[in-house]
């Protein structure tokens, strides 16, 4: 299974993009409602969700998990 193939992967993939649109814009609250509904939605994941993705959530590299999701290879990792 691939970070982008579980349900609630398009949902936090879009939570992922706002946030960081918001932060790159440094629209404050925009920020800290984006990253609510990603707390939200990391909160919600089972173990269907690739662990490498949980382990950027629960890292809080937000830039990681949004390469995860869109097949991306992050530093010193592969997609897959």
């Amino acid at each position: 299974m691939t970070a982008n193939d579980w349900p609630g992967a398009a949902e936090l993939e879009t939570a992922l993009e706002r946030l960081m649109d918001a932060i790159d814009q440094g629209r404050g609250p925009e920020v800290a409602s984006a990253l609510a509904e990603v707390d939200r939605l990391a909160a919600g994941m089972d173990r269907s969700a690739p662990a490498r993705l949980r382990h950027f959530l629960s890292q809080r590299a937000y830039q990681k998990a949004l390469a995860a999701l869109r097949g991306e290879a992050t530093e010193g990792h592969r997609p897959g």
